[in-house]
């Protein structure tokens, strides 16, 4: 996992989650190129462990992915912060 790119931005930090490297460089270098911050996950242990460091403003989740796969991240991450 990347540790995001700290640039004065008003645009949110992107957590781009895919199991498939090449789509996740693809995005990543998209979204940096737009002026994004960003930062990546391989895995869905991974997404929650940094949306829950990062409070990241957007997630891109890939939903095909080994367990747990993107539904049940997803579901994670609203049961684990509901306001949000």
């Amino acid at each position: 996992m990347s540790e995001p790119v700290q640039e004065a931005s008003s645009l949110p930090l992107v957590l781009v989650v895919d199991d498939d490297r090449l789509a996740r460089t693809m995005l990543l270098d998209q979204l940096e190129a737009q002026g994004f911050a960003v930062t990546d996950a391989s895995s869905g242990i991974e997404a929650l462990a940094a949306f829950d460091r990062l409070r990241p403003g957007l997630v891109l989740l890939d939903l095909h992915m080994p367990a747990p796969d993107g539904f049940a991240v997803c579901r994670e991450l609203r049961a684990r912060h509901p306001g949000d």
